[in-house]
């Protein structure tokens, strides 16, 4: 039987075991975070943390 975690809305990770689905769900979010980055969408708290940018970093982008 496969473990789900669902993080942020719309985000979730399976896996055969509790430790895979974390592994799993990691690698969904750093996705789910770059995703919305690159849309210049707001990312929502995450279990009361919250990630701002505050600087953007375009070096090299369209070299």
């Amino acid at each position: 039987m496969k473990k789900v975690l669902c993080p942020p809305r719309g985000v979730r990770a399976t896996g055969a075991t509790r430790e895979e689905c974390r592994e799993n769900l990691g690698e969904v979010i750093d996705d789910w975070l770059v995703i919305r980055l690159r849309r210049e969408m707001s990312i929502p708290p995450i279990e009361g943390v919250t990630i701002e940018e505050t600087t953007r970093m375009d070096a090299g982008v369209g070299s």
